[in-house]
């Protein structure tokens, strides 16, 4: 149906229907903004056609109530019109999109206002049509309404409108020729070279600017000459007119338009201009450039630049070779690598790497013999990244050499898994010293159990590398089996590393296991018959268990020296609130430096458990009389805080009187008596009067 029709025939109808009656027509306006913003997108559409069967009367009296910025509150008018707009804008609404078009252009003549004229041209941009172009032109001499206007007329997305733009340049001033030139810049207008071109003598930078971004962007060859002066002018540095940016930009769009053989002679003004440190990002750019219209015939370029002594440089060059070309320039860039100086080889190989070509796989296998360690240890990244876990068996052989341990261990943990270790373990038995340390270490990280004895017997090793590297694998290998020995191998060994990595590993082993926590259990049979048994009271908070909890507790009674030292650590690093009982005991009983850190794990695990605050603040006060610092007292009543309960306040009340403990009392009541986090505070004479006095001690401090 021909829009025109489709406008008239709403408009009959409207005629027809509200008439008679404005008033109805008001209510019925009154009635849709009061749904504003709609609650869905249903919502949304039931309410706009609902605006649309008021007809063009309805939308006026819509369009009407809107107001400037400060003058009353549109906000609801300004949502159904946009919301309106949106739902206009929609695929297959084009009798919607029509109407609303038409009524908003009919508003925008109506509207004096240049806010609210701004806010309908931006609707437009959701609903204009070549209809609006004419209707809307003249706005662009009009210097606070030209932006969103040509920003309407962008978004028309209409060749057309460039002649409009180019009707406006001429008298436009200021700011808003500035806009139009952008605009014409960014429709592409060859036709406006002519009238841009003279503008680049303009004595503001800004509109110089414009207009070198604008020639840039439309690509004319007639602009070669032009932009690539003023980018000589400002030495292809950065500056406020972006010269520089305006004539990469203008190098790449010609690309884009074909003009290869033009682009091509930007490429070489580029790579003449700006060969010193401080201006190899252009450089880079202009090999960017090249590569992307010409592919692989950059790649004798890439070739030349590598030999650079910029680092960065290199590795922008070393990024574009990476995707450009085939083979035959994977070859080149072997040739190349050949007579290069160890560091940019390195680079090379790097980049082969990542660039996949299977071409290179000899290549970079041959350079892990290179007399470089950079070059070496980049071909193993390089080689995994080629082959993948076809590079297992070179890689290993490599480190059974001895070679280049570290980075060649990183690259196996990488490829391998525990299911496919076997070509690993065999080195056990045929490396030593660092490599078979490497070796060692790449099966404990993947945990690999099988090879738990193989690692025991090396434990045994004289030589420190293999020693080290097997005790700090047990407790990644070792498994139930593995208990005995373990258990022996720490009552035996002396070095306090050696002690500390065992003791990792039995606890791995043991922990959880139900006979470990028995009274029969190896540990605790050990623990019986051992001289050391600090080495496995220290290990108990981690066993866990009723009777560890008691053997804990025993040797800090019944012992001395390390033994009773190591049962004291325990019950302070006791995992649960079962050690609570023993520490208070301790701080009942002791008047030694055991009181003050016994007093001090008591209150953390209170802290940390799991209990109803009544039954917290029992602990808190049971343990109170043991203080023995102010600060100990402090930390007891900031717990307290933490909990909401009324005999909670009730209790903190007497520190109000206490010079030093008053602050932290304060704080703390007023913790349980206000609300936080959502939950409710307490309320009555007595809570008001415990805050009424905590004021004032804070206002007093």
């Amino acid at each position: 149906m021909n829009k025109s029709i489709v406008i008239i025939f709403l408009s009959i109808i409207s005629i027809g229907s509200f008439a008679q009656d404005n008033r109805t027509l008001d209510t019925k306006v009154a009635d849709i903004l009061a749904q504003m913003p709609t609650k869905d997108l249903a919502h949304r559409d039931k309410v706009m056609n609902e605006i649309i069967e008021l007809g063009p009367r309805g939308f006026m009296k819509l369009s009407d109530l809107l107001t400037p910025p400060g003058v009353g509150d549109d906000t609801q008018v300004r949502f159904a019109i946009n919301s309106l707009a949106r739902y206009a804008s929609q695929f297959g609404k084009d009798e919607e999109r029509a109407f609303t078009e038409e009524n908003i252009l009919i508003a925008l003549k109506k509207q004096k206002n240049t806010e609210i004229k701004t806010f309908l041209l931006n609707q437009l941009n959701l609903v204009g049509s070549k209809k609006t172009i004419p209707e809307i032109s003249g706005y662009l001499s009009d210097e606070k309404l030209c932006e969103p206007t040509t920003q309407t007329l962008l978004a028309l997305n209409e060749k057309s409108a460039a002649k409009v733009f180019l009707d406006a340049l001429p008298p436009a001033k200021g700011k808003s020729k500035v806009t139009i030139v952008q605009a014409l810049g960014e429709l592409e207008c060859i036709h406006s070279v002519g009238k841009i071109t003279p503008l680049l003598n303009s004595n503001e930078q800004y509109l110089q600017k414009a207009a070198l971004e604008a020639l840039a962007n439309i690509a004319s060859p007639e602009s070669f000459t032009v932009l690539l002066n003023a980018a000589k002018e400002a030495g292809f540095y950065y500056e406020s007119t972006n010269a520089t940016e305006a004539f990469l930009n203008y190098t790449n769009r010609l690309g884009e338009e074909d003009e290869i053989d033009l682009m091509k002679k930007a490429c070489n003004e580029i790579f003449k201009e700006n060969t010193t440190e401080d201006l190899l990002h252009n450089y880079s750019k202009g090999l960017y450039i090249y590569s992307e219209h010409l592919g692989s015939q950059v790649t004798p370029l890439l070739l030349d630049a590598i030999d650079n002594n910029n680092k960065a440089f290199r590795y922008s060059v070393l990024n574009i070779a990476e995707n450009t070309g085939d083979i035959s320039d994977t070859r080149k860039w072997i040739e190349k690598a050949e007579g290069l100086r160890p560091e940019i080889k390195a680079e090379v190989i790097s980049m082969l790497g990542r660039r996949g070509d299977q071409f290179a796989v000899d290549y970079v296998e041959q350079s892990l013999n290179s007399s470089s360690r950079l070059v070496r240890e980049e071909s193993i990244v390089a080689l995994v990244k080629l082959k993948g876990t076809g590079a297992t068996q070179i890689l290993v052989s490599h480190l059974a050499q001895g070679k280049d341990i570290e980075a060649t261990k990183e690259a196996l943990n990488r490829l391998l898994d525990q299911e496919h270790l076997d070509l690993i373990a065999a080195q056990l038995d045929q490396s030593n010293g660092k490599t078979k340390a490497a070796f060692i270490d790449i099966i404990a990280a993947k945990t690999a159990s099988k090879y738990s004895d193989k690692i025991m017997t090396t434990t045994r090793s004289s030589d420190v590398y293999e020693k080290e590297a097997a005790f700090k694998a047990l407790k990644r290998v070792s498994t139930k089996k593995n208990l005995d020995e373990l258990i022996m191998l720490l009552l035996s060994v002396q070095d306090s590393n050696e002690i500390q990595q065992l003791q990792m590993a039995i606890v791995v082993v043991a922990n959880g296991v139900k006979e470990e926590q028995e009274e029969g259990g190896k540990l605790f049979t050990a623990l019986k018959n051992t001289n050391h048994k600090d080495r496995i009271i220290t290990i108990l908070p981690q066993i866990g268990g009723g009777v560890a909890l008691e053997k804990a507790s025993q040797y800090f009674n019944l012992s001395s020296g390390k033994t009773k030292e190591a049962a004291f650590v325990a019950l302070t690093n006791w995992e649960d609130y079962t050690a609570s009982k023993s520490l208070y005991e301790i701080c009942k009983t002791s008047k030694s430096d055991y009181k003050q850190k016994a007093f001090e794990n008591f209150v953390r695990m209170v802290d940390r458990v799991k209990l109803p605050d009544d039954q917290k603040l029992l602990q808190y006060r049971k343990i109170m009389p043991y203080a023995s610092s102010v600060e100990d007292k402090i930390k007891v009543i900031i717990s307290i805080g933490n909990l909401k309960t009324f005999l909670s306040l009730i209790y903190l009340e007497p520190f109000l009187e206490v010079k030093k403990l008053q602050q932290a009392a304060s704080r703390s009541i007023m913790s349980i008596a206000l609300p936080n986090n959502n939950i409710k505070g307490f309320s009555g004479d007595i809570v008001r009067a415990l805050l009424e006095k905590s004021e004032v001690v804070m206002v007093g401090d």
